[in-house]
C-alpha cells in the first residue's frame, strides 16, 4: 500500500529543492518518466537516457496511417490495481479514461492463413484448421 506522502506527491508534486542537482534518470518507461518529471519541476537539472529509440517502455500504442489504434506493449492498466498510476492519471493531469473492452465479437481475427470474426469460439479449431481433439473442442 502506499504511503500518505506519496500519494501527496502523486497529487501535488514534489516541493521547490532548495539545493538543485544534477541527476540522471535510467529509462524512459512510466516509472522513468514521471521521475525525471517530478524532479525537474521541484528544481533539479535532469537528463533521462533510454535505451531504445522511444519513450513509454512496456507502453507501446501503434497509430496507423488509416486511423485505427492498437496496443502493442502492456494493454491496460488496472487503475483500482495501480492507486499510485491512477492518481497521477485522475488527480493530477486530469487525463481521459477509457474503459478496456475485454470482448467484441466482431473482433478480426487473423491465424494460420485465415480470417475470421470472434463472434463463435468454439469454432475456431476447425475454422483455423488446429488438430484437436472431440473433448477440446468444446471448450
Amino acid at each position: 500500500m502506499y504511503n500518505e506522502q506519496m500519494l501527496n506527491t502523486a497529487q501535488q508534486g514534489l516541493p521547490k529543492c532548495l539545493t538543485p542537482r544534477n541527476v540522471a534518470v535510467i529509462g524512459g518507461g512510466v516509472a522513468g518518466l514521471i521521475t525525471a518529471l517530478e524532479l525537474s519541476l521541484s528544481g533539479h537539472m535532469v537528463q533521462l537516457f533510454e535505451a531504445s529509440n522511444r519513450l513509454g517502455g512496456r507502453i507501446y500504442t501503434y497509430r496507423a496511417p488509416k486511423g485505427y489504434i492498437t496496443e502493442l506493449g502492456a494493454m491496460r492498466l488496472p487503475l483500482d490495481q495501480h492507486l499510485l498510476l491512477a492518481t497521477y492519471i485522475k488527480s493530477r493531469f486530469g487525463l481521459p479514461i477509457k474503459q478496456f473492452q475485454h470482448y467484441n465479437p466482431n473482433t478480426v481475427v487473423y491465424l494460420n492463413g485465415i480470417t475470421a470474426q470472434r463472434s463463435s469460439p468454439h469454432s475456431f479449431p476447425e475454422t483455423f484448421n488446429f488438430n484437436v481433439s472431440d473433448k477440446e473442442k468444446a471448450r
